[in-house]
């Protein structure tokens, strides 16, 4: 760590010949990260030692995303499935296969990157018994086909 980050520096205590404070680290915000981890560290001057003693503690640096209830979502798009509407977030393969274009639902923009991919993830999983129950089957990931026992039928 080098000096220009001591400003960051907090709870300083001093015991000599122990320096000790806690100081915020943003190094995982460069990789998208809204939380800064802090440290604590024990500067000892007789000895000429310093050592960083993480506190698995962090600071919320930039705020959250705003949560998003995901059944509901699930809920309406497994409905017009069904129903075989025309709908922006889908991609229909003729009456029977249908793919659900996760970006329309949940654009890359619309925030974090980990939030972004969690909220797909979950829409995935809550989404599939939804459409499984209706007689539809996944083929492949966000494709899914109506089976042939549910064609036959109709």
């Amino acid at each position: 760590m080098h000096a220009g980050k001591l400003g960051r520096m907090e709870n300083g205590r001093w015991g000599p010949p122990v320096l000790s404070f806690t100081i915020e680290r943003h190094g995982a915000m460069a990789l998208g990260s809204t939380r800064a981890e802090l440290q604590n560290w024990r500067v000892d001057l007789d000895h000429k030692t310093a050592a960083c003693e993480r506190s698995r503690s962090y600071r919320q640096v930039v705020a959250r995303a705003e949560g998003i209830r995901i059944e509901p979502i699930a809920r309406e798009l497994a409905g017009r499935i069904v129903a075989r509407s025309l709908d922006h977030r889908f991609k229909w393969q003729g009456t029977e296969t249908v793919r659900i274009v996760m970006a329309k639902i949940f654009p890359s923009d619309s925030g974090y990157k980990r939030t972004v991919t969690g909220r797909r993830k979950r829409l995935r999983m809550l989404i599939e018994p939804l459409l499984r129950e209706k007689g539809w089957c996944p083929i492949k990931r966000d494709v899914y086909s109506k089976s042939d026992s549910e064609q036959v039928e109709r």
